[in-house]
Order: C-alpha cells, then structure tokens, then sequence
C-alpha cells in the first residue's frame, strides 16, 4: 500500500470520521492500524542546514569576486601598457636593421686587426722557433762533444786498466811459473823423503826380523831397567848411553811436547811430532838392535820429565842398572 506524505494525513484525518467504538463489539484485525503523525522537526533541520550552505558559500567566495572585480576594473591601464611595450618594440625592431649593419662593419675591422694580430704573432712564433731550433742545435752539439771528450776518457781509463791487469797477468804468470818450479822442487824432495822413508821402514823391518825372537823377553816393562830423566825446553840432555834427548817446545794445556832424540852410536834422529804425556815411544839402538821405550810422565812449561826402558840384563848381557838420572846436558 502507498505511503502518504504528512499533508494527507493531515487532510485525511480532518475529513475522514473516527471509527465508532462499541465496547461491547470486538475490534476488526482485517483493518489496518492508522501510521503515527510525522514531526516537522526534519523539514526544518533541512532547511536551516541549507541556508547554513548558502551562507558559508556568500562568505567563502565573496572576497575572491571582489579581488576578481578590483583586477578587472583594472585590466584597461594594463591593456595601455602592453600597447605602448609594443611600439617600444616596434620602433626598436626598426633600429634593428642599421644596429646589424653597425655590428657588421665592427665584426669586419675587428677580424682584420685579429688577421693582423695573428700574421704578427705567427711571424714572431717562426722567428722564436728558428732561434730555439738554433740553440737546441747549439746545446745538442755541445752535449755531444763533452760525452766524447767522457767516452775518450773512459777509454783512455779502460786502456790503461787493460795494462795494469796485462802486466798483473804477467806477473801472476811468472809466480806460477815459480810456484810450479818449487812444487816440482817439493814434489823431487817428497819423492827423496819417501824413498828414504821406504828404506828406514825396511831396515826396520829387518831389525824386527833380527829381534823376532826376543819380544817375548822384552814385553813385559816389570823385568827391564829404567832410568828417569828431566830435560828442559830448548836444550839437549843425555837421558841414556848414547841417547840424547831434544824438548822443542811443550803445550801443557793438551799435556803435549814435540823435538827429536838422537841416537849417537848408530848416528839416526827420531823426530818426535805432538807427542802427548804417558804415550809409549819405542825405539832401538845398540849393536845388537835392541828395544828401548822413552815415556814422559810430567809436564811443565819449562820442561819435561819421565823415564827410559832399556833392554832386560839377560838380553843386553852388562850389569843391571841402578836408576840414577841420566848426566849433563849438553852445552852445559
């Protein structure tokens, strides 16, 4: 069913009766309810709200019409303006074409004194490049003549050092030409003292072969005489018949000495190379080759002492000896 606005209502409920109520009857449900009466509370509000619109629309854009007005009002004196920057234009695009033509004849002398400029400095650059080519040349002659007069001396330098080390070659020539005159000189001389050596070591091997037969007399040091002795260095004391002992020097920091020992009656020297204390040196002497043994005992820094094995009484057929120390030194 249609809805009615609010004036209907208003009309219909003026004209139309109001039902009459029995209270006895009961009332009819197929009958539909009257609608509550709307307020005009709405309307209003409507409307207030809409001229509140209207109002702050005045007042918003008031001001801006008037700016919009003012600016107008104005626009004919801007629009005088603009005309008479145009003619100012127009008279100064006239001028232009004399301007131009001024600019034209300046632009002309002005690339002639820059042609002239030019001419001048390219003259003045040849003449600077001609005189630089010039003293380069000059200096360049000039170095080279001092490297040669530099090359000249260095060769000079180099000729005479070529003869120092010729003559230094020859020199070193000569002494290993004098040096192998005196190698083959020791080489004849170890030659000489070898085949001495060889002829030494066979006479003692033939007086070993000639005392073959009394080692087992002779071993034993308990059997055989001895005699003690006490030599000073650098002189040469009898130390037995015959026997003559030298103390070249002594080293009694490794308790070693070295001299020789000279055999008179069969005319031999025994030389005595770092020998060292209580090392045994044996040796034989006399007519019948036999075995003596020297052993040093002390050392000193001014000498040496120890004693001489000689030959048991059975082998050397004499009278024992006593074991006083041996006699005078000679020289003495």
């Amino acid at each position: 069913m249609p809805r009615l606005s609010a004036i209907e209502v208003e009309e219909d409920e003026r004209t139309v009766p109001p039902a009459h109520h029995h209270p006895g009857r009961a009332r009819d449900w197929d009958e539909e309810p009257p609608e509550p009466r709307k307020s005009r509370l709405g309307f209003w509000f409507v409307m207030i709200c809409l001229a509140g619109a209207l109002l702050g629309g005045a007042w918003y854009f008031y001001p801006r019409l008037e700016a919009y007005r003012s600016q107008l009002n104005g626009l004919p004196e801007t629009l005088s303006a603009i005309r008479e920057r145009m003619g100012a234009a127009e008279q100064r695009l006239g001028d232009l074409p004399a301007q131009i033509e001024s600019l034209k004849e300046r632009a002309a002398g002005a690339s002639q004194r820059l042609e002239q400029k030019l001419n001048s400095g390219l003259e003045q650059a040849r003449k600077g490049t001609r005189d630089l080519a010039v003293s380069m040349r000059r200096e360049m002659l000039e170095a080279i003549g001092a490297q040669e007069k530099t090359v000249a001396l260095r060769f000079k330098e180099v000729e005479a050092r070529q003869q120092a080390e010729a003559a230094r070659s020859a020199q070193l020539e000569q002494q290993l030409a004098q040096v192998n005159q005196r190698m083959a000189a020791m080489t004849e001389d170890a030659n000489n003292a070898r085949t001495a050596g060889a002829r030494e070591s066979q006479e003692l091997r033939e007086q070993i072969r000639q005392t073959d037969g009394r080692v087992a007399q002779v071993a034993s040091f308990n059997d055989r005489p001895r005699e003690r002795f006490e030599v000073s260095r650098g002189k040469t004391q009898q130390i037995g018949p015959g026997i003559f002992l030298h103390v070249s020097g002594v080293n009694p920091r490794y308790r070693r000495y070295h001299g020789w020992l000279q055999l008179v009656n069969d005319g031999k020297i025994l030389w005595l190379r770092d020998q060292s204390v209580l090392q045994t040196v044996a040796f034989y002497a006399g007519e019948k080759g036999l075995r003596h043994d020297l052993i040093v005992t002390g050392l000193t820094g001014g000498g040496v002492s120890g004693y001489v094995v000689f030959p048991s009484v059975g082998e050397s057929g004499g009278v024992p000896r006593t074991g006083t120390p041996a006699g005078m030194a000679i020289g003495q």
